[in-house]
């Protein structure tokens, strides 16, 4: 996604989705000398940037223990991580739908909605021991 534009005629693509820009410009979200991850294009991303690879590290441990231990060891890990995995893609859904409301349907970005997604992404990070 680019914020500024490419060809003087041509519109940027925050130009084109306003919501979308002013919303990441009020909440000081926008770098406009680096490519981040929030404005990239997919909500994996943007959770990405939300927990950081905190959450990567800590399944990635769960994975490990999984595999090193017995059947029954594994079949609860696999179920853990199956859980925290829906879990993960439940919150990158409802930020896909806010990202695509405001960028092709116009909608605003409720800001309050967006923190909830924020501490939703948080509370995952610190639910897995």
């Amino acid at each position: 996604m680019h914020f500024r534009r490419d060809l003087q005629n041509i519109p940027s693509d925050l130009e084109q989705m306003s919501n979308l820009r002013n919303f990441l410009v009020d909440n000081g979200t926008v770098l406009t000398d680096h490519h981040t991850p929030l404005i990239s294009h997919t909500s994996v991303d943007i959770l990405t940037t939300l927990t950081g690879v905190r959450l990567g590290r800590k399944t990635f441990a769960i994975s490990t223990d999984a595999l090193t231990g017995d059947d029954a060891t594994y079949t609860k890990l696999e179920a853990k991580l199956t859980e925290l995995t829906n879990t993960r893609n439940k919150i990158a859904q409802k930020m896909i739908d806010m990202l695509e409301g405001a960028a092709f349907d116009n909608k605003s970005i409720d800001k309050r909605q967006a923190e909830l997604l924020v501490s939703e992404a948080e509370l995952l990070v610190a639910s897995v021991h």
